[in-house]
């Protein structure tokens, strides 16, 4: 069963571990790592309503935010697009030297499609800075992420424990992660919610 705190609050947590310079590749339900990094509730607001002050000009559906000046790129709504997207972002970051992380924000049910495994593959081959951060909450409509853990080569990390505090909990093992990305191999953080 879900926990919708958890779901709202472990994105938030993650996003107080990163640096300004690292690039965020989200989903629906990370609109919490946005305001952490300085989107303003107008700015949303003006977004939803598609009005004058939206800096999308209204080019995109509701909730679909995105940022240049906070390095959070736009929301798409394909399930999945936006981690590849992510290994392109951080095989950049390697190339140009630059000390930055790319996070991807997915759900479980986005684990089970084509995008999730190549982007993974190219991930390893490539060695790059990026961070895969599924939010499972047990509402995937694909596979159940117990089958895809179960019948996976990838390295899934649990929590130890979420408690009542995630953010404090969390907030460590990404600093921890993000500045030693390089040297751990591929990892997916799946924090079940």
């Amino acid at each position: 069963m879900s926990n919708q705190l958890l779901d709202a609050t472990l994105p938030v947590g993650s996003a107080a571990a990163l640096s300004n310079e690292d690039m965020v590749f989200a989903q629906y339900r990370e609109h919490g790592v946005l305001l952490w990094r300085g989107f303003s509730i107008q700015e949303a607001v003006d977004q939803c309503f598609s009005n004058i002050g939206d800096k999308g000009k209204g080019r995109q559906m509701p909730i679909h935010y995105g940022s240049r000046r906070l390095h959070f790129q736009t929301i798409s709504s394909p399930l999945g697009t936006q981690i590849p997207q992510a290994v392109g972002a951080a095989y950049a970051f390697k190339v140009q030297q630059k000390d930055a992380v790319a996070i991807c924000y997915f759900g479980e049910g986005a684990a089970s499609e084509g995008d999730f495994h190549a982007a993974l593959n190219f991930s390893a081959t490539l060695d790059v800075p990026v961070l895969f951060f599924c939010r499972n909450n047990g509402y995937a409509i694909s596979t159940p992420s117990s089958e895809v853990r179960e019948h996976s080569y990838y390295n899934f990390i649990q929590p130890a424990a979420l408690s009542d505090y995630p953010i404090i909990l969390h907030m460590p093992a990404i600093q921890r992660r993000r500045h030693r990305i390089s040297s751990c191999g591929l990892r997916v953080c799946s924090l079940l919610s």
